[in-house]
């Protein structure tokens, strides 16, 4: 990937793509080499806080894009206007499953819930978090699909701003 980010020439969406894949890297890092070494369950906030920002950033950089190409029009800056713009405009001509933005939704929701939650602890290898009687976990396992998923959306992201 660190190949990815040399090819990647200035302008608003490739630099946002370029951070995208920063954050991706820095993900992917603290969780296959710090966290082994350091065994502490407040990292997996960190490395979601990452995921959530290149999985945001792809779906960004992909916007920025088709706006300097004048294919789609002027949209808010808020998540949920992204998102909806990306699935009445932009998934269907560039071949983008609305199902990545699902993952961006999900994710979101569990930065929001794990930085609003009442308790937060640490059990057997995970960081739970409790929200209005609703648990939800981090565990590595599901951090590393969660990253998987992050890769192939700034894949997608890479496609589409080669093609432009």
């Amino acid at each position: 990937m660190e190949k990815e980010i040399n090819k990647i020439e200035e302008g608003s969406s490739r630099k946002t793509l370029k951070d995208a894949i920063k954050s991706l890297q820095t993900a992917d890092r603290m969780l296959t080499m710090t966290y082994p070494l350091v065994k502490d369950e407040k990292l997996l906030v960190a490395v979601l806080d990452n995921i959530y920002l290149a999985a945001s950033g792809a779906i960004n950089a992909i916007l920025e894009n088709q706006r300097e190409q004048k294919k789609i029009p002027p949209y808010q800056k808020d998540l949920d206007s992204k998102m909806n713009m990306m699935r009445l405009k932009v998934c269907e001509e560039l071949k983008i499953d609305p199902k990545e933005l699902t993952f961006i939704e999900y994710l979101k929701e569990l930065v929001k819930a794990q930085r609003n939650s009442n308790v937060k602890f640490s059990r057997n290898d995970q960081r739970v978090f409790l929200k209005d009687e609703q648990i939800k976990t981090l565990s590595k396992l599901r951090l590393e699909t969660h990253i998987q998923k992050a890769k192939n959306l700034v894949t997608i992201a890479e496609r589409v701003l080669s093609e432009n």
